[in-house]
């Protein structure tokens, strides 16, 4: 029985770590040196290129306590099918102004092969709904930072949407209750 419950607990506590974790859901956009959007329609249909939106419908986990977070995939948003992109490395730290830095690697595959670029970005968070929104990082009057090699060197990329904490699934709750329940049970038949 102690064995069991000691188990138990080991798993609870394992399921609840997850509680730490936050989830970011937004879009990806890229603008010109200038601040226009990266992109026309012919060149990206699925783009909003009023904006320089690029996808606006991503989600990704970040594990606050270490600064990592799951790799953001990109759905042939770019210049039709067969083109994909993503985010990897992606690390972010909150800094002492409550400001939120994150980088990571923009890769875009396309019939030539893998291309890289270095992914920077200062955010504000605004209010307490968790939204995030960018910032000129870099100073030259457009929004986000540029990245600084790559096919795309020049451009600016950058993440906004709002950051929330995952909730803990009922099931470990209940898992908990039980398990409380279980020593309870153990206690009163050692007495």
């Amino acid at each position: 029985m102690k064995k069991f419950v000691l188990t138990a607990l080991l798993s609870l506590a394992t399921i609840d770590a997850s509680a730490a974790l936050t989830q970011f859901t937004g879009s990806l956009y890229m603008l010109g040196a200038n601040g226009s959007p990266a992109f026309v329609n012919a060149q990206c249909p699925s783009c909003n290129s009023s904006l320089g939106e690029i996808d606006k419908t991503l989600t990704t986990l970040l594990d606050i306590s270490t600064g990592t977070a799951n790799d953001i995939i990109g759905n042939h948003a770019l210049l039709g099918a067969g083109y994909n992109w993503s985010i990897t490395n992606l690390t972010f730290a909150t800094n002492p102004d409550s400001t939120i830095s994150a980088s990571g690697n923009f890769l875009w595959t396309n019939s030539v092969g893998l291309t890289t670029s270095t992914y920077t970005q200062l955010s504000l968070p605004l209010g307490a709904n968790g939204e995030i929104v960018a910032l000129d990082g870099d100073l030259n009057n457009v929004k986000g930072n540029t990245l600084i090699n790559g096919p795309f060197q020049g451009y600016s990329l950058y993440l906004e949407g709002t950051i929330s904490p995952v909730p803990v699934p009922a099931a470990v709750w209940l898992l908990g209750s039980g398990l409380f329940g279980l020593i309870g049970l153990a206690r009163r038949k050692a007495a």
